[in-house]
């Protein structure tokens, strides 16, 4: 949000994904970021997208997600029978048809294509724009497309650029897969964005211009500007090391 700065520049636009997602099991605060997101929506109405994510997904359909275990989605609702206690059924219905309002891609005039992830290779085939375009009220039963498309970690280059050219797309720009070093391009065509952590990056790019993978790579920036000093810093004392 300080990034993005949306008071100064009305004509930004802030795109969030994977709001939903606990990093470690155990108490869920998720609810309260998704509320928080909502906040910001109300804010900014026309500035502030979301993309769906695999655990939004899961909460709208009851899809269990297991990790450790544990099921996600109970420590998640537990989360939110706390704040809401008597109150929680409301604040679940209330959650459904934030959920459901979600688009699952978006797409620029200038061919990026932002979205949780991408489909497996064998299930292109069967999408087009029309799938993301053409929305109705039970648009997030299709549950086997919306499958592929945000659990898949699928990213090979052939795949990837019979995807873009479905899409109408020269770039595709997901998160969904954890990143090191807080970005990471698998493909020629896919970009991965990765937040968390103290290496966490965002993607600041134009919507004026066309780009490629490695433009859009370069156009990567650290959320802590101190991350990418000091792994410079120890860049350049392990380069000195060796040359002594």
């Amino acid at each position: 949000m300080e990034a993005a700065r949306l008071n100064g520049n009305p004509k930004r636009h802030l795109v969030i994904q994977e709001i939903a997602h606990v990093l470690e099991v155990g108490v869920d605060t998720s609810f309260d970021l998704i509320e928080e997101a909502a906040g910001l929506k109300i804010r900014f109405p026309d500035q502030v997208h979301f993309l769906m994510g695999n655990h939004e997904y899961a909460e709208l359909v009851g899809e269990e997600i297991m990790k450790g275990g544990v099921c996600l989605n109970i420590i998640f609702k537990e989360a939110i029978k706390r704040k809401y206690g008597e109150h929680y059924e409301e604040a679940r219905q209330d959650l459904s048809r934030f959920l459901q309002t979600w688009p699952l891609a978006i797409r620029t005039e200038t061919r990026l294509f932002f979205s949780h992830s991408t489909p497996e290779t064998e299930s292109i085939q069967h999408f087009t724009l029309d799938f993301f375009r053409n929305r109705n009220e039970n648009f997030y039963e299709d549950g086997d497309l919306i499958y592929s498309l945000l659990w898949s970690r699928d990213y090979a280059q052939e795949g990837a650029d019979e995807f873009a050219r479905r899409m109408d797309a020269d770039v595709l720009v997901v998160g969904h897969t954890a990143c090191k070093n807080g970005f990471s391009m698998p493909s020629k065509r896919h970009v991965i964005i990765d937040s968390k952590d103290r290496n966490g990056c965002f993607l600041h790019v134009k919507l004026d211009r066309p780009y490629t993978a490695a433009e859009v790579a370069r156009a990567v920036k650290r959320i802590f500007p101190e991350r990418e000093r000091q792994a410079m810093a120890e860049t350049q004392e392990a380069e000195a090391e060796v040359g002594e």
